[in-house]
């Protein structure tokens, strides 16, 4: 299902907000891979995640992929 533009901006602030509560630093990687999480209703695995995020950052590794999702997870903002 597609998301709406204002729904995704909501995940996104969320997503923004608790990173700057936390201290953690806000990359362009953890941007995009967050992003492409907060753009689906479905719950997509990590070779899907890493094909949309690799198609706006053509340099991301998958490694990188896997890191930014444990620590979503452990930020509580997936599960």
């Amino acid at each position: 299902m597609k998301i709406s533009t204002e729904e995704i901006e909501r995940r996104m602030a969320i997503f923004t907000d608790t990173c700057r509560e936390s201290g953690a630093r806000l990359t362009h990687q953890r941007i995009e891979t967050f992003r492409e999480i907060a753009q689906t209703d479905e719950h997509p695995d990590v070779e899907k995640v890493y094909r949309g995020v690799r198609q706006r950052m053509p340099t991301v590794s998958m490694d990188t992929v896997y890191r930014t999702l444990w620590w979503l997870k452990d930020l509580g903002l997936i599960t």
